[in-house]
């Protein structure tokens, strides 16, 4: 699927609906140019600039869609410029996962929520036929560690991942987005809000995960079930 509509719709969801200033959403795609272009060394760079220009008070959010790649031991986020041929070519143009998680570990968010829609750790295997899965050297090599805040606080950490190690994430053609993205976007909008309006991380991770294990295995008789990574909160 074309995941420039997945982070299009993210954005103006986080904008429009979770109230997120719009100068404060950074979007890169793989249809932009100059510093917004989605390179490994631009991705990395973004990271680091917000890292020292976020707050203890702010909330941060990653979201990712598109390949995730494991490959002699390593994990990786492929870029618009992501070269796989080689081992070295994939170490020289790809985001390596490690180093996004050192990046995220020293964001000083009291809230930080990470979104991971790459349920497949090889897209050559897209020509052959083959699932696209996520796999546990993946899952494993995105782990935040954070200490509390400046002010004290234990900071939350929460990733959530498209499906579980094993499975791949099924496309919604009549939606015109993957499964996960469809009934996240929905959530974020309302569907998963509290009684009192609000939308948390745990509540939106219960939503999503429900919704799309159902639909995997009604339309599909596959699995399909999100996963929430939490640490250092309940939120």
């Amino acid at each position: 699927r074309d995941c420039v509509v997945e982070v299009v719709a993210v954005r103006d969801a986080l904008v429009n609906v979770a109230g997120f200033k719009e100068d404060k959403v950074f979007l890169m795609t793989d249809d932009m140019t100059g510093q917004m272009e989605p390179t490994n060394i631009n991705v990395i760079m973004r990271l680091g600039i917000l890292a020292k220009q976020i707050q203890p008070e702010d909330t941060f959010v990653f979201y990712f869609s598109g390949h995730g790649i494991v490959n002699d031991g390593s994990s990786f986020l492929l870029a618009a410029n992501s070269n796989t041929v080689t081992q070295d070519t994939l170490e020289m143009s790809a985001v390596p996962l490690d180093r996004v998680s050192k990046i995220l570990s020293s964001v000083k968010a009291q809230q930080l929520l990470m979104v991971i829609d790459a349920c497949r750790n090889n897209p050559e295997t897209v020509r052959s036929g083959e699932d696209n899965v996520l796999t546990d050297d993946f899952s494993k090599g995105f782990k935040i560690r954070r200490s509390s805040n400046n002010g004290g606080q234990p900071s939350v950490s929460a990733t959530l991942y498209a499906c579980n190690v094993g499975e791949r994430g099924y496309e919604w053609p009549e939606k015109g987005h993957g499964v996960f993205s469809y009934y996240l976007l929905e959530g974020l909008k309302g569907k998963a809000a509290n009684s009192q309006g609000e939308v948390v991380v745990t509540d939106l991770a219960n939503y999503t995960g429900e919704r799309v294990a159902k639909w995997a295995q009604t339309t599909r008789g596959k699995k399909q079930t999100p996963w929430l990574d939490l640490s250092g909160g309940s939120r």
